[in-house]
């Protein structure tokens, strides 16, 4: 009798030995294949330095902040956060001096008709002898109408100690607290103009991955 071959089904391949269609292997990913691991983006910094809003800071001044911190390739709120250490470290030490002068029923550290460009209110202790630095220029920007100091609004992440300290000296000397923010901030401009504030950006450790390269 001839033998009767029994032709192999199809569906052989995928279903098991009691005819219950078996599941297919989920192929790798190709970031498993290649062994990386997604990294988590770090948020210390964040974490560490919240935003804090503050009013009246010319636009001058946080333009001469956004470019200074553009030429040393780091962020503004680091320039800022180095500033305010800078200048809290020169008011314990007897360098910066805050001397308020009445303003109506408040007092202010620029009452001049110049503004904030004058040093009405602050000065530096003498004996320095620094070297000199050159300041990038701020980008000019053209508007029709420009609103008064007062109703610019900064934002900068900063700690919280930072923050808090620029506002314990605002209550203390009865001054806005935009005000000490900037004298801050101008005070850290003019000292690394003038060579008594060097800044030393370090770079960061960069991890490689592959997975940007992933199309």
């Amino acid at each position: 009798m001839p033998k009767i071959s029994t032709r192999r089904s199809a569906f052989a391949s995928w279903r098991g030995q009691d005819g219950v269609a078996a599941s297919s292997p989920v192929p790798p990913a190709p970031i498993d294949l290649m062994g990386a691991v997604p990294k988590k983006r770090n948020r210390q910094w964040e974490k560490g330095h919240r935003t804090h809003s503050y009013r009246g800071v010319p636009q001058v001044i946080h333009d001469q902040i956004v470019a200074l911190a553009s030429r040393l390739h780091v962020t503004t709120d680091e320039v800022v956060e180095v500033f305010v250490r800078y200048s809290l470290s020169c008011l314990d030490q007897g360098i910066l001096i805050i001397s308020p002068r009445p303003k109506a029923q408040r007092m202010t550290l620029f009452p001049l008709p110049k503004g904030w460009g004058d040093r009405a209110g602050w000065n530096e202790a003498d004996g320095w002898d620094p070297k000199s630095q050159e300041l990038p220029p701020a980008p000019r920007k053209t508007s029709r109408t420009k609103p008064s100091s007062w109703e610019r609004v900064v934002t900068y992440r900063l700690s919280d100690d930072g923050d808090n300290s620029i506002r314990h000296i605002a209550t203390q000397h009865t001054l806005p607290v935009g005000e000490i923010v900037t004298l801050f901030l101008k005070h850290g401009l003019e000292s690394y103009k003038s060579g008594r504030l060097k800044l030393n950006p370090q770079p960061k450790a960069v991890k490689m991955t592959l997975a940007e390269n992933i199309s």
